[in-house]
C-alpha cells in the first residue's frame, strides 16, 4: 500500500493508501481516504473519512462520518449515516440510521428505521419506522409508522 500514518494490526489487514487509516479486524481493509477505521472481521473501507466498520462483514463504500456497526451492515455513502443492524443498509444521504435487522434506508435526511424487522424507508426527510415488522414508507417528510 501507500499513504502516510496508516496502520495495519490484524491477520491478512489490508490498507491500500490514504492518511490515519487503520486496520484492526481480520482480513479487513481500507482502500483509502483518511481516518477510515475498519475493525471488524472481513470489513470493507472504500475510502471517504471518518468512517467506521466495526461490524464482521460490514461495509462502508464513502462519504464521511458514516459507521456501519451491525454484521453484514452496508452504507454506500453519504454523511453521518448509521447502520446498527445486522444486514442493515442506508444507501447515502445524511443522518439516516438503519437500526433493526435487514432494515433499509435508501437516503434523505434524518430518516431512521429502529426495531423494525425488514422496514424500508425510500427517502425523504424526518421519516421513522418503529415496532413495525416489514413496514414501508416510500419517502416524504416527518412521516411515522409504528407498529
Amino acid at each position: 500500500g501507500g499513504g502516510s500514518y496508516n496502520v495495519a494490526t490484524a491477520e491478512q489487514a489490508t490498507i491500500s493508501g490514504g492518511t490515519n487509516n487503520a486496520v484492526h479486524g481480520m482480513a479487513a481493509v481500507v482502500g483509502g481516504g483518511s481516518s477510515n477505521a475498519a475493525s471488524g472481521q472481513y470489513s470493507t473501507i472504500s475510502g471517504g473519512t471518518e468512517n467506521s466498520a466495526t461490524g464482521n462483514y460490514a461495509t462502508v463504500s464513502g462519504g464521511g462520518g458514516n459507521t456501519a456497526s451491525g454484521a453484514l451492515a452496508t452504507i454506500s455513502g453519504g454523511a453521518l449515516n448509521t447502520a446498527t443492524g445486522g444486514n442493515a443498509t442506508v444507501c447515502g444521504g445524511h443522518g439516516n440510521v438503519a437500526k433493526a435487522t435487514a432494515a433499509t434506508v435508501g437516503g434523505g435526511i434524518e430518516n431512521s428505521a429502529v426495531v423494525a424487522f425488514a422496514s424500508v424507508i425510500g427517502g425523504g426527510a424526518s421519516n421513522d419506522v418503529m415496532y413495525a415488522d416489514g413496514g414501508v414508507i416510500a419517502g416524504g417528510v416527518s412521516n411515522y409508522l409504528v407498529g
